[in-house]
């Protein structure tokens, strides 16, 4: 399971967060008892994360004291890469970890949305749109079978996107000055991964989703608008934790 850091206030948040984890289980081979098979040890998650800037200590008091001391959290601040993108190849690690069981938690940062790479007008246009607070399914477009498989938040509203001012990207765009953008991007923290993958075909054969962009034949944009209707289908259909 990952965590998106958030601001300190979000602790207890967080906590409540983790236990939900560890109540469905989350944490395969490194979700063990502290000290063997006493059934009255505090089990033990461990809490990947790269940096030191994270309440931690907060957090894991938070966790100790919601569980009633029946859960406890190891911080392994393990995950470390070095480089212009030390940050993004440490945080791609915690996730590559966390999805192969290795560790249970992961701490990621916020993180904006510029490797895709989004060239099109019309999703450029979807992206100014965005307004802090909201919601955005997250689709595996490029998997067999392709569907939704999280949901994620709008935390920062479109700005240029950097990558379209530097000549060494593969996004450069020699018509883009930084006095006019052409291109932006936002940023988004994770909210959670769905219980079960909401696939293409589903979406196809529910009556409730005829008119979702995402279902329609040839439809390729990027970055598509979703009605609050198709929103709440979606959610439902996948287990999520989240109700809107």
């Amino acid at each position: 399971m990952m965590l998106a850091r958030r601001r300190r206030s979000a602790a207890a948040l967080s906590a409540t967060v983790a236990l939900a984890a560890a109540a469905s289980g989350c944490g395969g081979s490194d979700l063990d008892k502290a000290g063997g098979s006493d059934e009255a040890k505090p089990r033990v998650l461990t809490l990947a994360t790269h940096d030191d800037d994270y309440a931690y200590a907060s957090f894991a008091a938070a966790v100790a004291r919601l569980s009633g001391g029946s859960l406890r959290i190891r911080v392994a601040n393990n995950w470390r890469s070095t480089g212009d993108r030390a940050e993004i190849e440490a945080e791609r690690g915690i996730v590559a970890d966390v999805r192969s069981g290795t560790v249970p938690l992961g701490i990621v940062g916020v993180r904006v949305w510029d490797t895709l790479g989004v060239r099109s007008f019309q999703a450029r246009t979807q992206l100014q749109a965005m307004r802090v607070g909201d919601l955005a399914l997250f689709y595996h477009s490029s998997t067999e079978p392709p569907g939704v498989v999280g949901l994620s938040r709008i935390v920062r509203e479109a700005y240029p996107d950097h990558t379209q001012f530097d000549p060494k990207s593969q996004y450069f765009d020699a018509r883009s000055k930084p006095e006019a953008p052409r291109w932006f991007m936002v940023d988004v923290e994770f909210v959670e991964k769905f219980p079960r993958l909401v696939g293409l075909d589903e979406m196809k054969a529910d009556k409730q989703l005829a008119d979702m962009l995402v279902v329609r034949r040839g439809m390729r944009l990027s970055v598509q608008p979703v009605a609050a209707k198709h929103m709440r289908r979606v959610l439902n259909r996948a287990g999520a934790a989240l109700t809107i």
